[in-house]
């Protein structure tokens, strides 16, 4: 795709507000962390070390895509990736809901977190397209701490209903929005 004719895509809100939605869907597990490791902690009874670990799953996926983009992102078509990488998404948070183990939490977890991560470099690399990116990208980190704000608000009942399978299905619900 040449940056003449992304820019075009790119500037249509319709698609705009759909990329930066699964971007900010695909960060939402960082974004209420604190909340997360909490529910684990409660759930589970993992110790302050397998939480820390735990918790930098997801961020571990992230920086290895992020890590490698430079080598794949022109070579992908976009919105292929980030259909793939939405079921991705789904699929990795709904193996979470169904394993209590440490090891293979982590491992799901990291997982997700590639999927996530590759979204958030489609994020990025279509905001540089956008005839505006300074504003467009601002857009987006009020979308995250408007998503963080929510979540803080409204993810503790969902929470206190239905605990993990609740707060991993809030975020498969997400997934299919976006």
């Amino acid at each position: 795709m040449t940056t003449g004719q992304a820019s075009t895509d790119f500037d249509n809100r319709r698609v705009l507000a759909a990329i930066l939605g699964c971007g900010v869907v695909s960060l939402v597990t960082f974004l209420v962390l604190p909340l997360y490791v909490g529910l684990m902690a409660e759930t589970f009874g993992f110790s302050e070390g397998q939480l820390g670990v735990l918790a930098s799953m997801d961020l571990a996926g992230i920086a290895l895509m992020s890590l490698s983009a430079p080598l794949w992102i022109r070579r992908l078509n976009w919105r292929t990736v980030l259909r793939c990488s939405l079921l991705w998404l789904i699929a990795w948070n709904c193996a979470s809901t169904l394993f209590a183990s440490f090891g293979i939490l982590c491992l799901t977890r990291f997982m997700a977190g590639l999927g996530g991560g590759l979204i958030a470099v489609m994020v990025f690399q279509s905001i540089s397209y956008v005839s505006d990116p300074d504003r467009i990208a601002a857009l987006f980190v009020v979308l995250q701490i408007a998503i963080q704000s929510l979540g803080f608000v409204l993810l503790p009942y969902v929470i206190a209903g239905f605990g993990v399978t609740g707060f991993f299905g809030t975020l498969v619900l997400l997934c299919v929005i976006a």
